[in-house]
């Protein structure tokens, strides 16, 4: 397992990192801003580096990504993030 610990004003890709918003047992969630729109997302990045479980991430974005926005947190992106994978995620406001 390897730990990606984001700073803020970390920048990834089209993206600066604002700050943590939280984070569980397999991945951390920072918020981030688009560094050309100005828009703020989620980003969810794995603490791991198993290819299974990268793998499981990326899936999970793609599948998210495909589903109705409704009520489900829309992804938008996937980004990589030093050595692992991160979703790019709307910014919802309120509890997880």
């Amino acid at each position: 397992m390897h730990a990606v610990r984001l700073q803020p004003g970390t920048r990834l890709d089209r993206s600066v990192v604002e700050g943590i918003l939280g984070q569980g047992g397999m991945a951390r969630v920072y918020v981030v801003r688009h560094t050309h729109v100005g828009s703020l997302h989620a980003l969810k990045v794995l603490e791991h580096t198993d290819p299974t479980v990268q793998e499981r991430l990326l899936q999970e974005g793609r599948i998210q990504g495909q589903l109705p926005a409704s009520r489900v947190v829309h992804v938008t992106d996937i980004s990589d993030v030093h050595v692992s994978p991160g979703l790019v995620m709307e910014l919802v406001d309120g509890p997880s």
